[in-house]
């Protein structure tokens, strides 16, 4: 399998969690594993399965692109 973010929706989904927790600016670590906590009991499930039924339009689009780039 070809090593790119395309097959991996678990990247997505840290991106988004990356971009929650970013914007309320954690000064501390104490609150920047607060609001990592928080942002991850946030994300919607419909997000997440999104993510998931996503994966046969990336794999098709991999496959049309010959391992080239896509639009994910």
């Amino acid at each position: 399998m070809p090593h790119t973010p395309d097959f991996y929706p678990m990247e997505h989904l840290w991106d988004e969690l990356g971009r929650r927790v970013y914007r309320r600016e954690p000064q501390t670590r104490v609150e920047l594993i607060r609001f990592l906590q928080e942002e991850w009991e946030a994300i919607p499930q419909d997000f997440i399965r999104r993510l998931i039924r996503s994966m046969r339009n990336r794999c098709r689009e991999c496959i049309d692109a010959h391992g080239g780039h896509t639009h994910y």
